[in-house]
């Protein structure tokens, strides 16, 4: 069992990749610090069980307080998201445990205007596994 970070709409959702350098047409080389993927989720035994949206994007990449680049990344996760919302009205970021289905899912909710570092930080970035969490982000 792993952590299992994702973002959902009821829109579709952009990929990007950062972290990765082609060598040549077949390889490639991953800075782990650097790493951050999102990628379009195929795996929806996970997310179906927590969220009824059916665009969902895979979010790969350490953000542990005090690893280098989290703050770069949560700056590259926070545009990923306004970005997100200029067509569309909400988005979700959720935190879960795979394979742990039976636990209460604590959602809270916050408005674009008022989204910083603080609010991926509280749900990415802990040393530990507590309960599903999703933070909504609205117009």
């Amino acid at each position: 069992m792993s952590i299992y970070r994702f973002i959902a709409s009821n829109k579709p959702l952009k990929e990007i990749s950062k972290g990765f350098k082609q060598i040549n047409k077949n390889n490639f080389i991953i800075n782990e610090k650097e790493l951050l993927n999102i990628t379009n989720e195929t795996y929806d035994g996970y997310y179906s069980e927590y969220t009824n949206k059916q665009n969902v994007v895979f979010v790969e990449g350490e953000f542990k307080i005090g690893y280098k680049m989290y703050n770069k990344k949560i700056d590259v996760v926070l545009e990923y998201i306004k970005e997100h919302l200029v067509n569309n009205d909400e988005i979700e970021i959720w935190n879960i445990w795979m394979d742990d289905k039976n636990k209460e899912v604590t959602k809270t909710y916050c408005k674009l205007k008022d989204l910083n570092r603080g609010h991926i930080i509280n749900i990415w970035c802990k040393d530990d596994f507590n309960y599903p969490e999703c933070l909504t982000i609205y117009k």
